[in-house]
Parts: structure tokens; C-alpha cells; sequence
């Protein structure tokens, strides 16, 4: 039962990385940093999430992590901004 509830959300949470470091491919010189920054993200929000949920409560972690997520989520959906170096003047 529980794996039939947590399948999905596991799924969709993993698809970002692979689908943010395929669409990378110009940025081949800091894919490593990529790779040590999504490693270490769930060892620091795990941790994080404890002393939060310790100390002001569950309802207060469980609203920052999808205040967090959401924002993540809006800088990935964001346009690519406009390089306006490169333009012929």
C-alpha cells in the first residue's frame, strides 16, 4: 500500500535533476558542481527539516519545504533571460 502512494511523488521528484542536466549540455565544465550539489542538498534538508519541525513544529517544515519547492519550481519554469551583450549595435 505505501509503495503504491509513494511511487509517483518519488518519480516526479527524481525526474528534475536528469531533466535539468540533459537540457545542461552548454554547461559541460560545471556539471560536477551539479552532481555534489544534489548530493548534498538531501543530507543538509533532512537535517534542516528536523531542527525546524524541533523546534517551531511539522505544520511550519512541512509549509517552508513547499514554500521551497515552489520557488524552485518557478526558477526552473523561468525564461532564460536575455543576454543583451551579444547584440549588434
Amino acid at each position: 500500500m505505501s509503495i503504491t502512494l509513494l511511487a509517483p511523488a518519488g518519480f516526479c521528484m527524481g525526474m528534475m535533476f536528469p531533466l535539468r542536466m540533459s537540457s545542461s549540455a552548454k554547461l559541460r565544465d560545471l556539471q560536477p558542481w551539479f552532481w555534489s550539489v544534489n548530493g548534498a542538498t538531501p543530507v543538509f534538508g533532512s537535517v534542516l527539516g528536523t531542527i525546524v519541525s524541533m523546534e517551531y513544529g511539522i505544520s511550519c517544515a512541512f509549509c517552508s519545504a513547499l514554500h521551497l519547492c515552489t520557488v524552485a519550481r518557478q526558477k526552473i519554469s523561468a525564461p532564460e533571460p536575455l543576454n543583451l551583450g551579444d547584440a549588434d549595435h
